[in-house]
């Protein structure tokens, strides 16, 4: 059973190398040059451009001709053939359908060297996803710029977190800078590096303040010292000493105050006042047999 087994393998893998001696000769007697896509020239029409690669290979079966077909693709369409998924073209009609949406933007849209300056990495997308996104838009460039070139404009759009650990990587290509940017996703993921690094906040926290913060606040509210005031001893005016004032002096009467006050009365100098009323009711305890005659 497994000598039967290696005897089918060993004639598919020579009908194999006789399909491709014969393709290959096939290139030598039509002429037919390898497709790199990165080179061809500007407005180039993709549809009359599929339909003479076909008629180089006169003398081919649909097939072959599909099977031919990435033998005469370089570049970055060798590299696209072969993601594709082969079960879903089964005829040379679907790979040519294939083909022009793959690359057909060439002819509709121009991608400008600010274009590319203009793309920036979002906050969301990961480096694998901008590095795809950036280099769809290079490959719709007509006058493209060198690698070297285009990894700089790349390298300028990329997040901080990525920025900051490739400014001072020897980053000459494309290939350093996808093995640099996969490291540094990988430390990102394994929680090495802080996903937000880099990026600007617009929250306020609260119950933190930086150093600078807090200087600055402090300059806010300082108030200045007061200046104390130089030392001066100020003199006191001097007291004027008052003279006291001479004692009256009255001359003695020389009889009892009764006496002087009946005889006052009798010529006129005093007058008894009028006998304040006596208060009703009468409080506990007043003397009715008391009173004062000066009173």
């Amino acid at each position: 059973m497994l000598g039967c087994i290696e005897s089918s393998m060993k004639h598919v893998v020579d009908r194999l190398q006789k399909l491709e001696d014969q393709q290959k000769k096939t290139h030598e007697e039509e002429n037919v040059k390898l497709i790199d896509l990165d080179k061809i020239e500007k407005n180039k029409d993709y549809t009359k451009f599929t339909e003479e690669i076909k008629g180089k290979m006169k003398g081919l079966n649909e097939m072959q001709v599909l099977n031919a077909f990435p033998f005469l693709l370089t570049g970055s369409a060798s590299k696209w053939y072969y993601t594709l998924d082969i079960g879903k073209v089964k005829g040379w009609t679907e790979l040519v359908n294939a083909f022009l949406t793959q690359f057909s933007f060439n002819m509709m849209v121009d991608i400008t060297l600010r274009d590319l300056e203009t793309t920036k990495q979002r906050g969301g997308e990961t480096f694998s996803e901008y590095l795809v996104r950036w280099r769809e838009k290079a490959y719709r460039m007509i006058n493209r710029l060198g690698e070297k070139d285009q990894v700089n404009i790349m390298m300028k759009g990329l997040l901080p977190v990525y920025f900051n650990r490739m400014l001072s990587a020897p980053i000459m290509n494309f290939e350093q800078l996808c093995n640099c940017g996969t490291r540094i996703e990988d430390a990102m993921e394994n929680g090495k590096i802080e996903k937000s690094e880099g990026r600007t906040t617009s929250k306020k926290i609260y119950g933190h303040t930086s150093k600078t913060t807090s200087q600055s606040n402090m300059s806010a509210f300082y108030q200045a010292p007061t200046p104390t005031p130089y030392p001066y001893q100020y003199s006191n005016p001097p007291r004027q000493i008052q003279t006291p004032r001479p004692k009256r002096h009255f001359d003695p009467l020389r009889a009892p105050l009764s006496k002087v006050n009946e005889h006052l009365l009798q010529r006129g100098h005093l007058k008894p006042l009028d006998l304040t009323p006596m208060p009703n009711p009468i409080p506990k305890g007043w003397n009715l047999n008391l009173h004062c005659l000066y009173h």
